[in-house]
């Protein structure tokens, strides 16, 4: 009968060590968790600080008619001639990373236009002499 409640101590021991092992690799395992959500917040702040940056390159022109078959190219010598005549601009002569339409074609919808400059600068040029 000793012999029965030593081998359960011993095995009760065990279970305990094998415990105690288990919460020190889950409180090591907490502590990374906590350490890389940390750096996913960091991460997500400067991804949005980034993202911001790059919006301010975008120029936004809403109610510039569309047709049914327009191409980017189409689009591009469409918004150059509108802005030479009306706007008195030569936008040829500023440097455009892409002009496309936002967002799925809509029947009876006019899509905004995005005109991404290469920089901020020649975005301001176009948006602060009011030629927007």
């Amino acid at each position: 009968m000793e012999n029965q409640f030593s081998d359960m101590k011993n095995s009760i021991q065990d279970v305990k060590q094998s415990i105690d092992s288990f919460n020190s690799r889950v409180s090591g395992l907490e502590c990374k968790v906590s350490a890389n959500s940390s750096l996913v917040q960091n991460h997500s702040r400067e991804l949005e600080k980034i993202q911001m940056e790059l919006r301010k390159l975008n120029l936004i022109i809403s109610g510039f008619t569309e047709d049914g078959n327009e191409t980017e190219k189409s689009l591009r010598d469409k918004l150059f001639a509108f802005m030479e005549t009306e706007l008195e601009i030569i936008l040829t002569d500023i440097p455009l990373d892409t002009i496309f339409r936002i967002g799925p074609k809509m029947h009876g919808k006019v899509r905004n236009i995005r005109i991404k400059f290469c920089t901020e600068t020649h975005r301001n040029l176009v948006y602060e002499n009011n030629l927007m």
